[in-house]
């Protein structure tokens, strides 16, 4: 008996696996049976975790091979089922294989006006009949012309004022030379209004000529009754009465005495009244004789033409003149606001403006009410702004009634002469004199009304008895007889003085005057690091201070009120003529460039944001901000201004990147480091 045979009897009703220890060997023949079934050929055992079970082996298909179009078996791999029928043209590509073709039409050709057969296809259909102007252009072809005036009367406009109402007329009246103006006859257009560019000057006709105008940039010497010709440091202007002028002539030339000067009062003079015993508002006039001064009542009145108010206006901020006062210049119109300090009577009142370079650029007076007026300062076509610190002007505001009556009762006195304040009253022919001894000149319309007022006069803080000397460089109101020493002191060697030119002169000999001698000044002895010194005419020292050696940063802003959404405006900063760029600042979203000139910006006015500008291009900085945002320029750049008279003008371009309008404020800081 087996082992196998022998454990399987051993463990008959046990349930339990039959152990092969020592293997299991079939005879040859001899099937091998699972649940009674003899597993076939090529059969394989496979359990499923409790049982084990004949598996047959799959089948493995033959190679995949390619297919064949021209494989016609049906039964064979290559074989494609369901092939399409194909027309010719499938396999020709050509054109002729094609069929129900359409049919092409000819050659399209270009349509003729002048062909009239219908049938042709160059024909125009439903031509329009034109009116013969229409192949001419002529203007003898047209129908319906109408009647073009060639005089005032065909507009109906005869020998009487045209009233415009509360609407005005701009016009430029220029003539290149005094020859073209005088080639206008003054009698005919008698109170015409003109300017020449060669000399600088306005003129209006009158009396049958053409009068000059004075303004605040002539000269003494340009008044009709002032002679200047070979004046000399030193001299003073005094009345001619031979000629019925104002004459050069040394000071105190009425002599004096023994070292002395002249009077040092009004009354102690020679030619004045003695004393002041019943002059009380009493005017000084000179006599009838035209060599003296004498007090007569006040009971004689005039009218004279005077304005109401007066402005030179050469920066954009806002400022204060004679008479009316005015807000800070707005860049998006060029507007300046002016308001009167006293209200008019009226609105019919002139505002004469004149601009320092007229030939490119003027003056537009808009909205006049009794309270101001807007004055638009622009550039020469009359379309762009160009503000009052490029070119200033001066504006002069006369009533609708020009005159008062000046003389008895009248109460209101010029003021004295300032740094700001023009001043003076009438006296003689062209000159005014005040008690107050101002001394002032009348110009014509539109210019100069006070000798303050001309450039190369400076009166300030006037006394009684003083005159107008010259100092090499302008007229200022000195003390008569500065010098000393008149007609009484024969000529000769004095000792450490010698008098000359019959007393008039006298030197002082080199030496004799030492310091103890001298008079002190406000100056405190001492040492100053990097001082501040004020020195005058003579060459002393008037004042002194120490500084700090340095500069303090600044700042400075500019507004552009309602920019739109992606506008661009030009607009300045003053910096200084180079300085040192730290930060800038932007109220709302803004492209800010900073140029050293006006020409490098319109230079630069078509590059795009998303282009640097080029090197030497004229560019400072550049910055592009989201909001109000202080930009900080790290490290800072070093700018300058390239006009040809170098200046403290930053030339800006600012483009509003905000999505709305708005009031754009630029602020720059910097450092100034050229003085």
């Amino acid at each position: 008996m087996s082992k196998l045979l022998a454990n399987q009897i051993a463990n008959y009703n046990d349930n339990g696996p039959v152990e092969a220890k020592e293997g299991l060997n079939l005879p040859t023949g001899k099937p091998l049976q699972l649940n009674g079934i003899v597993g076939t050929s090529g059969q394989y055992l496979t359990t499923d975790g409790t049982s084990l079970q004949w598996t047959t082996l799959p089948t493995i298909p033959a190679a995949q091979i390619q297919v064949d179009w021209n494989e016609v078996v049906s039964s064979e791999v290559d074989y494609i089922k369901n092939k399409p029928s194909l027309s010719a043209v499938a396999l020709s590509g050509n054109y002729v294989d094609l069929i129900n073709k359409p049919s092409i039409p000819a050659d399209q050709v270009q349509s003729d006006w002048n062909v009239g057969t219908p049938s042709d296809v160059a024909f125009i259909k439903n031509k329009p009949a034109f009116a013969p102007v229409a192949t001419t252009g002529a203007y003898t072809d047209l129908t319906g012309k109408p009647t073009i005036p060639t005089t005032l009367g065909d507009f109906g406009i005869g020998a009487q004022d045209i009233n415009f109402g509360s609407y005005r007329i701009t016009y430029s009246n220029v003539y290149s030379t005094l020859t073209d103006l005088q080639a206008v006859s003054a009698s005919t257009y008698h109170g015409m209004f003109a300017h020449v560019h060669s000399t600088g000057s306005g003129y209006f006709a009158h009396a049958g000529g053409w009068v000059e105008l004075l303004d605040v940039n002539k000269s003494i010497s340009n008044l009709a009754d002032v002679y200047t010709t070979g004046v000399t440091d030193g001299q003073v202007l005094k009345w001619d009465a031979a000629n019925n002028r104002w004459s050069p002539a040394d000071d105190d030339n009425s002599g004096g005495g023994g070292g002395g000067g002249g009077s040092s009062t009004f009354a102690g003079l020679t030619d004045t009244p003695a004393n002041f015993t019943g002059a009380a508002s009493k005017n000084v006039v000179v006599n009838s004789a035209g060599n003296a001064l004498e007090f007569v009542d006040s009971g004689t009145s005039s009218n004279e033409i005077l304005p109401v108010a007066y402005a030179k206006v050469n920066q954009d901020t806002a400022g204060s003149g004679t008479g009316m006062s005015w807000g800070a210049y707005s860049s998006s119109q060029g507007d300046m606001v002016f308001t009167f300090d006293t209200p008019l009577s009226d609105a019919d009142y002139y505002v004469l403006a004149e601009r320092e370079q007229y030939d490119t650029h003027t003056v537009s007076i808009l909205s006049k009410t009794t309270t101001g007026f807007t004055a638009r300062w622009l550039d020469n076509a009359g379309t762009g702004a160009l503000a009052p610190s490029t070119f200033g002007g001066v504006l002069i505001v006369y009533a609708s009634t020009p005159t008062r009556s000046v003389g008895a009762g009248w109460n209101e006195a010029l003021p004295v002469a300032t740094a700001t304040v023009l001043g003076g009253v009438k006296v003689g022919s062209g000159l005014s004199i005040t008690g107050a001894g101002v001394l002032s000149a009348s110009g014509g319309g539109g210019g100069a009304t006070a000798l303050d007022g001309l450039t190369d006069v400076t009166i300030s803080n006037v006394q009684v008895n003083e005159v107008l000397k010259y100092d090499g460089s302008e007229w200022t109101n000195q003390a008569d007889a500065t010098g000393g020493g008149g007609a009484g002191v024969t000529d000769g060697d004095k000792g450490d003085i010698v008098v000359s030119s019959s007393g008039q002169t006298w030197l002082i000999d080199a030496g004799v005057v030492d310091t103890d001698e001298l008079a002190d000044t406000a100056v405190t002895a001492g040492s100053y690091d990097n001082a501040s010194i004020t020195v005058d005419a003579k060459g002393r020292v008037t004042a002194a201070s120490a500084g700090s050696g340095l500069v303090s940063r600044a700042t400075d802003s500019v507004t552009f009120n309602s920019l739109a959404a992606g506008a661009a405006v030009n607009g300045t900063l003053a910096l200084g003529k180079s300085y040192s760029l730290l930060k800038i600042e932007t109220s709302h979203a803004a492209w800010v460039t900073i140029y050293i000139d006006a020409a490098s910006r319109t230079n630069d006015s078509t590059r795009n944001i998303q282009t640097d500008p080029l090197p030497g291009a004229g560019v400072i900085a550049e910055i592009v901000t989201t909001g109000d945002t202080i930009q900080n320029i790290t490290p800072a750049v070093v700018g300058w201004n390239n006009d040809s008279t170098p200046g403290t003008t930053a030339y800006l371009k600012v483009v509003n990147m905000d999505a709305g309008t708005q009031n754009v404020v630029v602020t720059a800081t910097f450092i100034i480091l050229e003085k």
